[in-house]
């Protein structure tokens, strides 16, 4: 209880901790199955990511030495990571309007390569696959376009 005092109650919620021993926790905990359906796109983009995640030469390695993250803009996010096998570019726009990352503005604290033309997407959260309206978009020699709400994975 001490554990979980700072939740506050409301008279809807008198005791916003679920008691872990209660079967009503149990029966509200589990996973509803038939949402395999209904959410198929989103469960098809976490399998991708898992993938990508255990068999990409760059992505597998976990090293945080190796990473850097900058935010390009006030809803624009760019994480890279690198090893000897490669980089990756992730460049997220969380913001409602499409935007243009140009590759001469990223910042320096990135650490990307010399030369940062030549990126091609693996993976964008627009593709339709994932529920989105788009394909990979084009990664061109100034920089590349991100619909909006969208994550872009480059290599």
């Amino acid at each position: 209880e001490r554990e979980f005092g700072g939740l506050g109650r409301t008279p809807d919620h008198p005791d916003p901790v679920p008691d872990p021993q209660a079967e009503a926790t149990f029966l509200r905990s589990k996973l509803d199955l038939s949402e395999r359906e209904a959410n198929a796109p989103m469960l098809t983009l976490y399998k991708d990511l898992l993938r990508l995640r255990r068999d990409d030469p760059v992505l597998r390695v976990q090293d945080r030495a190796r990473t850097r993250a900058a935010g390009l803009a006030e809803a624009v996010l760019a994480a890279h990571r690198w090893t000897g096998d490669g980089h990756r570019l992730l460049l997220a726009n969380a913001g409602p309007d499409p935007v243009r990352v140009v590759w001469a503005d990223l910042p320096r604290s990135l650490d990307l390569p010399e030369t940062t033309t030549g990126w091609s997407a693996m993976l964008s959260t627009g593709q339709r696959r994932f529920g989105g309206e788009a394909g990979l978009p084009e990664a061109g020699a100034s920089g590349i376009g991100l619909p909006a709400m969208t994550a872009v994975l480059l290599r």
